[in-house]
C-alpha cells in the first residue's frame, strides 16, 4: 500500500496512531507490512483468529504486534466490517463456543476512521 501513493504513506507516520503503539509496544516497534482487502456484501465471514499467531507466547500475553484497520470506505454489517471479540487478547482461546454470537461486535466505522487492535484480538 505504502508504494501507491503519499496518503497511504501519510497514515503509517501518523503521530496519534505512532504514539498510541509506542504506548502499546514501547518506542522500538517495526512497521511489518501493509495490505487492503475489499470484502462485499455476501461475502463469507472469516473465521476468528488473532493476527499475532504466529507467536508462540501462551495466551494471554503482552502485545508483540498492533493491528491497524483504516476505513478506507465505510465499515458496517451489511458489506462485511470487521467481527470482533471484546477482550479475546485476554483469553487463552481465540473463538467462542461454536454458534455462539453473543460476544461478538462489528466494527462499524464510517470511511477514515480507524481502529487499533492488540494482535492477539
Amino acid at each position: 500500500m505504502i508504494a501507491r501513493g503519499e496518503p497511504f504513506r501519510d497514515l503509517v507516520i501518523n503521530e496519534t496512531i505512532l504514539e498510541t503503539i509506542e504506548a502499546l509496544l514501547g518506542d522500538d516497534f517495526l512497521l511489518s507490512g501493509t495490505t487492503s482487502m475489499h470484502i462485499g456484501p455476501g461475502e463469507t465471514d472469516q473465521p476468528f483468529h488473532s493476527d499475532d499467531g504466529m507467536i508462540t507466547l501462551p495466551r494471554p500475553h503482552p502485545p508483540t504486534m498492533i493491528t491497524t484497520l483504516w476505513a478506507l470506505s465505510e465499515f458496517a454489517k451489511e458489506n462485511g466490517a470487521t467481527r470482533l471479540i471484546p477482550g479475546s487478547h485476554q483469553r487463552t482461546e481465540i473463538a467462542p463456543s461454536s454458534g455462539d454470537d453473543s460476544e461478538v461486535l462489528i466494527a462499524e466505522m464510517s470511511a477514515g476512521s480507524v481502529l487499533v487492535l492488540h494482535g492477539s484480538a
